[in-house]
C-alpha cells in the first residue's frame, strides 16, 4: 500500500499504525501552512481559498511518480490507472475538506 509506505526514508519495517501518524502528522502540517497562507495574505474570497488549498495539495499528488519509483516494498505500477486515481482522488478529497473548513472557521469568527 503506497498511502503509508515510508520505506524509501526508514527502510526498517515499522508498524502501520505509526506510518499511519506520521501520515496524519504530514497533513496537519500541511493544514498549517494552508491556514498561515491565508492569514498571510489576508485571503477571504471563497474562490481563492479554495484554489489555495489546491495549490498546495498539488506537489502531494504529483509525487506519486517518484515515491513509487523510491519504494523498496511492493507498490501499484507507476502505470496503474486505478491507483493513481484513487491517489488524486484522495488528496483533492483532503484539499477539499481544508478549504471547507476554513470557510466554515470564517463564517464562525467574529468580524
Amino acid at each position: 500500500m503506497l498511502l503509508l509506505n515510508i520505506d524509501f526514508i526508514y527502510r526498517e519495517p515499522l508498524p502501520e499504525l505509526f506510518e499511519f501518524i506520521l501520515h496524519l502528522a504530514v497533513a496537519v502540517v500541511v493544514g498549517i501552512l494552508y491556514i498561515f497562507t491565508l492569514n498571510f495574505f489576508t485571503i477571504s474570497a471563497i474562490l481563492i481559498k479554495w484554489l489555495t488549498s489546491f495549490v498546495l495539495i498539488l506537489p502531494a499528488i504529483l509525487l506519486y511518480l517518484p515515491l513509487t519509483l523510491l519504494a523498496v516494498r511492493e507498490t501499484p505500477a507507476i502505470n496503474d490507472i486505478e491507483a493513481i486515481a484513487w491517489w488524486t482522488l484522495g488528496h483533492i478529497l483532503f484539499a477539499a475538506v481544508m478549504a471547507a473548513s476554513a470557510q466554515i472557521m470564517h463564517k464562525k469568527t467574529p468580524h
